[in-house]
């Protein structure tokens, strides 16, 4: 007996407003009009085909038999899955705000190579997920299963699943941890209209709707079903959002526009004030800094620095507005002046703005939203525990003196961190740890005890030392977690602990004490940039860490570096170049 219904998988994109059907080169990436067909008697329907050759996947004759009507384009011909397809749907739309043109486009996309047909700039990014979201909000599905994601130095995604359970969406960041958000969520059971299911994503939502068979071609009713996915998203609302991030959310380009052109209005004031608080930064890190000879930034006119700062760029561009910021460019270039890295002003720009009573920051290009209270407590916490600590001249000096003349092996880069380490170890007649070879396993586990052991004497307390280079948000994550695996280890499995790692100390006196009670952790950030600061990011994740060293007794405290490493050599220089002030530090 014939089925009377059916279920549809689609992969939808919505477009931005201002996407012009009439104007394909403007949204399709690499627009090859030969590639473009129009179905007759269907105005507002596109279709763009990556063509291949014969043998069609299975997916083109489902659409064929399925949705498109029998007078359809024949001769796209793929010849293999990954060959593409992409429908363009105009749908009318009377929200006049929300769609100035009257309609916004769908994408429906096949093949591997279909999403690739949409220039990224033209999608309407949380499209995906903000929909599935406002769905489960309003209690018309269940949820099958959500991941998410850690926002720091190195990602964590993370991925829970469901039993058909009613889980309003307030419980979605029950077990979250710190800046993490919602990134996909997969729903079922769907009460509104023809949908069953479906999963969002940042940027998709992948959808089954169900049709009668006896209406085929679907395409006649697509852009009525389309029509209903986009009146669940326009009803997202700034509390639906919220719910998707745990304590710090990203304001939204639609929900939030006029915040947004406030925030950058006074983004550019503050950048001209007297106590400006922003400054440059790396928005990336997955490159050698020591191939890095010098920093070029481009505005006006350009020049070469040996420090991102910001008040280099405030000297070639006096009174930036918002456009320069994102038009003029930072690049870093290696000693044959070969650009390694390039992004715009704005995107290495951080800082965070009180305005009218809330705390927001700046950070990749993004303005995000902190309850006010979190920022006061974060900021407070960690002013607690920043002491200063004596680095004397002679530590100094033998630093940079044992790194200018270490010799490399190969390509490998100078050991800067290892070599400081183990000077200042010995200074303090401490225990050093900084090697793989004194790693401890436990129960299959392997542990960095920390850097530099210094033993209780007298009324000092034992301390563990753990030091890092500022080379961005990833180093720092590996620093605060090393102190707290170390640390929880110890608490955990105290004898074991100890035994394991009083192994690789010759002295008994100067062993692991059995009480790690008031014991101190010790984060110390070796600092080559000019000023010592930390982003709300990489506070929240230390304090964070803090508050359990805390709990188990441990003393918390953090410290800055300066002055260790060689100032830059610069390879070649040209007579424009200006060059910071040396960012040697004084001795604290």
């Amino acid at each position: 007996m014939p089925r009377n219904s059916e279920k549809i998988k689609c992969n939808i994109t919505l477009l931005k407003a201002s996407c012009d059907f009439n104007n394909p080169a403007d949204f399709i990436k690499g627009y090859v009009s030969n590639n473009s067909e129009t179905i007759p008697g269907y105005s507002d329907i596109l279709i763009y085909t990556t063509i291949s050759e014969e043998h069609p996947p299975k997916w083109l004759t489902d659409i064929k038999t399925t949705i498109l009507p029998e007078n359809s384009p024949t001769k796209f011909k793929p010849s293999n899955q990954s060959s593409g397809l992409t429908i363009f749907i105009k749908v009318q739309d009377n929200n006049s705000t929300k769609s100035p043109l009257g309609y916004r486009i769908f994408a429906i996309n096949y093949g591997i190579l279909g999403r690739f047909h949409i220039e990224s700039t033209a999608i309407q990014k949380n499209f995906g997920l903000y929909t599935a979201t406002k769905i489960l909000a309003e209690a018309k599905a269940y949820i099958k299963s959500s991941q998410s994601r850690v926002n720091q130095g190195n990602p964590i995604n993370k991925s829970i699943y469901y039993s058909n359970e009613e889980i309003e969406l307030t419980g979605l960041t029950s077990y979250m941890e710190n800046n993490e958000a919602v990134s996909e969520i997969s729903i079922q059971n769907i009460t509104l209209g023809d949908f069953t299911r479906m999963i969002g994503k940042a940027a998709a939502l992948s959808i089954q709707i169900k049709f009668q068979t006896a209406d085929r071609p679907y395409l006649n009713q697509m852009a009525t079903r389309l029509k209903e996915t986009l009146d669940v998203y326009y009803r997202v609302n700034k509390d639906d959002i919220k719910a998707l991030f745990k304590d710090i959310f990203p304001l939204d380009e639609d929900n939030d526009a006029s915040l947004i052109q406030e925030l950058n209005t006074e983004l550019i004031k503050q950048i001209l004030g007297s106590k400006n608080e922003f400054f440059l930064f790396e928005p990336e890190n997955d490159f050698d800094m020591s191939e890095i000879d010098k920093i070029q930034i481009v505005a006006d006119t350009t020049d070469d620095y040996d420090d991102l700062h910001l008040k280099n760029y405030l000297a070639l561009r006096s009174t930036p507005t918002l456009d320069n910021l994102k038009e003029d460019s930072i690049k870093l270039l290696d000693g044959s002046g070969d650009s390694k890295k390039e992004w715009s002003v704005f995107r290495c720009l951080y800082g965070e703005i009180d305005y009218n009573g809330t705390n927001y920051i700046l950070s990749h290009e993004n303005w995000y939203e902190v309850p006010k209270d979190k920022f006061e407590r974060v900021n407070r916490k960690i002013k607690e525990i920043e002491v200063s600590i004596p680095i004397t001249p002679e530590i100094q000096r033998d630093s940079i003196d044992k790194i200018s003349t270490y010799v490399p092996k190969g390509k490998e880069p100078t050991p800067k961190e290892h070599i400081f380490n183990e000077i200042y170890c010995n200074s303090l007649g401490g225990e050093y740890f900084d090697k793989s070879s004194k790693q401890i396993t436990l129960y299959s586990d392997k542990i960095e005890v920390c850097d530099i052991f210094v033993p209780e004497k007298g009324e000092k307390k034992q301390e563990f030392i753990h030091c890092k280079t500022n080379e961005g948000a990833s180093a720092l994550s590996h620093l605060w977690n090393q102190g707290l695996v170390s640390a929880e280890s110890y608490v955990q499995f105290k004898d074991e602990y100890r035994k394991a790692a009083n192994k690789h100390i010759s002295k008994p006196e100067h062993h692991i004490k059995e009480g790690y009670q008031g014991s101190i952790v010790r984060y110390c950030i070796i600092n080559e940039k000019q000023e010592d600061r930390l982003s709300f990011f990489s506070k929240m994740a230390l304090e964070k860490v803090v508050r359990n060293l805390e709990s188990w007794g441990f003393e918390v405290k953090l410290s800055w570096i300066k002055g260790v490493y060689p100032s830059p050599v610069p390879k070649a220089k040209n007579n424009a170049t200006k060059k910071s002030p040396s960012s040697q530090a004084k001795t604290p």
